[in-house]
């Protein structure tokens, strides 16, 4: 099994030529390394686009040629992206952009973090939501023809980028580690994203459900498209690997009836063990063990994805027995959503 899940996704505000966000990533197998990377073209310019790619682009690309300590290595990445940002010519020139990048030794539980400007990364998990990084901005005055905007009696404010990617001043840049335990999920924002309304709740939502890319785009997402203001970029690299130990925990949880949730356990972590619990059941066949993994499922309201199931329906072999025939039954009715 995969020790780790990646979901990313960009949407461009309609009434915009362009999706000024843009996000990336890169498995590097050999080094057994994971990096997310999410960029957003600051302001109004005409082709903030252009920024926020020529810096997802540029920051992967010197990354993974690259070598040596990490931290280095990607104060060394952002760097590049700035200068690369900064020689965009043409319609391009003057645009710029922020970047959060996060880079994970896969198994290791911690990750680095860089941040530039006010995208953000959250780190999400048992104890809930925690913003990791500090946003490079500053609340100033909204002016309309150089009078401040006044609306309901009061001033007008708007937060204002204090650092950015290509633009003319130095980076102060700060390479930062954070704890990333095992069933954690890293979570990479732009503005558009983080600023929807219970954004915070909805990702703690998407943290807990199995199918990470079908929550994200329906919770998030979903939200995004009836209330959005801005093109709004996540990234999610969510850790799915678990011990011996951890895995005899949940089972013992799970063969007790007892809520999972009570106990301080992950659902998505939850379903993996049972998906893996069915499979070994199904083998042999043992019925009754697979129907109590279906009931207790069905009673706690988890979901298996298509891929678990029909991969019981694979290892599923007919003993000629009514219950088999009953659980295979079962299976086929949950693959078609019946």
């Amino acid at each position: 099994m995969e020790s780790f899940e990646i979901y990313s996704n960009s949407v461009g505000l309609p009434s915009k030529p362009k999706n000024g966000d843009h996000v990336g990533h890169l498995v590097l197998e050999d080094e057994g390394l994971v990096v997310l990377a999410v960029a957003d073209g600051v302001g109004e310019h005409f082709c903030d686009w252009d920024a926020s790619q020529t810096t997802i682009r540029s920051v992967l690309q010197r990354f993974e040629e690259g070598e040596g300590d990490l931290e280095l290595r990607m104060a060394g990445a952002v760097e590049f992206a700035h200068q690369e940002v900064q020689n965009l010519q043409g319609e391009s020139a003057g645009a710029i952009s922020t970047l959060v990048m996060v880079v994970w030794e896969i198994g290791e539980p911690e990750c680095r973090f860089v941040s530039v400007g006010d995208s953000r990364v959250y780190r999400v998990g048992h104890s809930g939501v925690d913003l990791l990084t500090e946003d490079d901005s500053r609340t100033v005055p909204v002016k309309r023809d150089g009078k401040i905007v006044i609306i309901d009696g009061a001033a007008a404010f708007s937060n204002a980028i204090t650092a950015a990617v290509g633009t003319r001043e130095p980076l102060d840049l700060q390479v930062e580690t954070a704890e990333f335990p095992s069933g954690g999920m890293m979570a990479l924002t732009s503005d558009g994203c983080h600023e929807l309304a219970g954004f915070q709740g909805f990702v703690a939502q998407v943290f807990a459900h199995p199918e990470l890319k079908k929550a994200a785009d329906t919770i998030v997402f979903g939200q995004n498209e009836a209330f959005g203001k801005d093109d709004a970029t996540l990234a999610l690299l969510r850790r799915t690997d678990f011990s011996e130990k951890e895995r005899e925990k949940y089972l013992k949880v799970f063969r007790a009836g007892s809520d999972f949730q009570a106990e301080g356990l992950l659902g998505h972590f939850m379903v993996r063990v049972l998906a893996d619990h069915l499979n070994q059941a199904a083998g042999v066949p043992d019925s009754k063990s697979m129907v109590q993994v279906l009931d207790y499922l069905k009673e706690r309201k988890l979901q298996l994805t298509k891929g678990d199931l029909s991969k019981a329906l694979g290892n599923l072999k007919d003993d000629g027995e009514i219950e088999t025939k009953r659980v295979w039954d079962r299976l086929v009715g949950m693959v078609l959503g019946l």
